[in-house]
């Protein structure tokens, strides 16, 4: 007994501790379970972003006051799988004049040319509230939109549009989209309609806000108070969106890769290409930033 116990204890017999090689392979196979785990992960986040549901931020005040600026928002990709759009629904779409055919090898194509620091076709995904349905006929007048000949309740609008539209019928297939904040929106009224398979899905709520900075471009101001004196400080103004074709007479083309992210000083004019470039507050008081009462808000 003395000696079975000894042998246990010097590793000799059916008591042996593993050896170096065992230990090497355990630690082998715990890794690729972690790896394994890890690409499970990121096929579920990946099928679920293209087919289920993703996040967008806004960058355009065509929405306001529903989405302003700052906005992130969930994008519900299925639910037009199961259900027609219906008027009143702010979607997401691919804009219909732009080249919205894609397949891998494009996309390694582009993918490539951006490495190399080659311009690639800019593709722009838009959001807009859906107004007209298949066969409706849309007409604009004095502020007011008429659904065949009848007018159309919008609690939701702050902006009536200042121009006048139609009437036109909406094709089969399509939708006629508008801005909510309807005189300085791009939408159907410029463009046209847009076919129901470039809509990708509908927003759901914003899971996130921030605030617009403002510009901090120094330029001469008064500043008033016991005595008025002209000093050089922050301008202040608001930042808004740019259109491409104001971007283009200030940057160079390789400064205009994307110009979804491009701001201009409402006051002085100065670009930036994000707005919180702009902000007055140092970058670690992000908290200032936040608008807390629009995390969670339902769209509608």
């Amino acid at each position: 007994m003395f000696l079975s116990f000894t042998r246990e204890i010097l590793g000799e017999g059916g008591g042996s501790p593993p050896s170096n090689k065992s230990a090497r392979r355990r630690r082998q196979i715990t890794f690729r379970s972690f790896l394994e785990a890890i690409a499970v992960a990121l096929l579920i986040a990946l099928v679920l972003r293209v087919w289920v549901v993703s996040g967008y931020s806004i960058s355009s005040g065509s929405m306001k006051d529903t989405i302003l600026v700052g906005d992130f928002v969930v994008v519900d990709k299925l639910v037009y799988r199961f259900w027609e759009p219906e008027r009143g629904d702010v979607v997401l779409f691919k804009y219909p004049h732009q080249d919205n055919r894609m397949n891998p090898l494009k996309w390694l194509a582009e993918l490539a040319m951006k490495m190399v620091g080659k311009q690639v076709p800019i593709r722009r995904d838009m959001v807009k509230r859906i107004i007209g349905l298949p066969g409706e006929e849309v007409l604009i007048e004095d502020g007011v939109i008429y659904i065949d000949q009848k007018a159309l309740d919008e609690p939701y609008l702050k902006n009536p549009p200042d121009y006048t539209w139609g009437p036109k019928r909406v094709p089969a297939g399509s939708y006629f989209v508008l801005g909510d904040n309807r005189s300085e929106s791009d939408d159907s009224h410029r463009w046209g309609f847009v076919p129901g398979e470039l809509i990708v899905g509908r927003i759901e709520l914003i899971f996130w806000s921030w605030m617009p900075g403002r510009c901090n471009e120094q330029v001469l101001r008064l500043k008033s108070g016991a005595s008025e004196k002209l000093l050089l400080l922050p301008c202040g103004g608001e930042l808004c969106v740019v259109g491409e074709e104001i971007g283009k007479t200030q940057l160079s083309d390789a400064e205009l890769e994307s110009t979804k992210n491009l701001y201009i000083c409402d006051r002085c004019g100065r670009i930036y290409r994000h707005w919180w470039d702009g902000s007055n507050a140092p970058s670690w008081q992000f908290w200032e930033r936040i608008r807390y009462s629009r995390i969670g808000m339902v769209v509608e």
